[in-house]
């Protein structure tokens, strides 16, 4: 269930860095962290009826497959 993290969909950083903290316990790395605001930002109102969903999914799906959260892991 996203609904906790749409909430904070309209500022993709703020979604990956909390779902980043959450995951790892540490903000990504920035090259990282970049590259999936980046793909989180690709959901918009003006593509996507549910696009708070979308990208809490999204940002949830990235975040869970970097290295750092498989280290921790």
């Amino acid at each position: 269930d996203t609904t906790p993290f749409e909430a904070d969909a309209a500022d993709a950083g703020k979604l990956v860095d909390r779902l980043s903290v959450l995951a790892t316990g540490a903000v990504l790395p920035t090259g990282t962290r970049n590259r999936i605001v980046t793909a989180v930002e690709a959901y918009t109102s003006a593509n996507n009826a549910n696009w708070q969903r979308e990208r809490a999914k999204q940002a949830a799906y990235l975040v869970f497959a970097t290295p750092a959260f498989q280290v921790q892991r």
